[in-house]
């Protein structure tokens, strides 16, 4: 005949170990689903939030757009105004010496 299992007492308290540790295992599941769902919604709520911010930046900027051409385009009048007199005055500098330069007796 066999003997009984001399470690049957430490067989039982290893299964209930085991069992102990199981069940805190699925709460810390339980626990990290419910915080991935909360991260989920707080990145839903910010995501949303950034979004929206960044379409007013849009819009602000596609105002501005214009208002920046009208200027740009104003400022390349005035400046090719200014090209014009700068090539006139140099013109009529040459010109006016030519007619000095005549009259006081320069012949080509």
């Amino acid at each position: 005949m066999t003997e009984p299992c001399p470690e049957k007492d430490n067989i039982k308290k290893l299964f209930e170990f085991h069992e102990e540790k199981k069940n805190q295992l699925h709460e810390m599941e339980k626990r990290q689903i419910a915080i991935a769902a909360d991260v989920a919604h707080v990145k839903s709520r910010i995501d949303n939030g950034m979004s929206q911010t960044l379409k007013e930046i849009k819009d602000y900027f596609l105002e501005f757009k214009g208002k920046v051409m009208h200027h740009d385009d104003v400022i390349k009048r005035i400046e090719d105004i200014g090209w014009w007199v700068v090539k006139i005055g140099v013109a009529g500098a040459a010109v006016g010496g030519i007619v000095w330069l005549a009259t006081h007796g320069w012949k080509p």
